[in-house]
């Protein structure tokens, strides 16, 4: 849960920059930040496991794996809007996309 709470605070979500203090922006934005961080947790997972996150001298990991999953998802979506016709860059958002599956 702490982990959960600094993604969303500091490690790319930034979700106190928002200052949204309407009870209904407010549900709708923690949707999209629960639901993006499960997606980009799950990105991260397969990431690891294709090109694994190096370890530092004090036997952490250089990157969170929601961070790295994130930083695939922001790759892939990059590519996409820059080169929405090349395949490599439909195939690589259509792997991710298919990590929000539940099977």
């Amino acid at each position: 849960m702490e982990c959960l709470f600094k993604h969303w605070k500091r490690s790319g979500f930034d979700l106190e920059a928002t200052h949204l203090t309407h009870p209904d922006r407010l549900s709708t934005l923690l949707a999209l930040v629960t639901l993006t961080s499960v997606w980009a947790w799950r990105v991260g997972e397969t990431e690891q496991e294709r090109a694994p996150i190096p370890v530092l001298a004090h036997s952490r990991l250089a990157l969170s794996v929601v961070r790295y999953g994130l930083n695939a998802l922001k790759s892939a979506l990059v590519n996409l809007l820059w080169n929405p016709f090349e395949t490599r860059s439909i195939s690589k958002f259509l792997a991710c996309a298919g990590k929000l599956s539940p099977t």
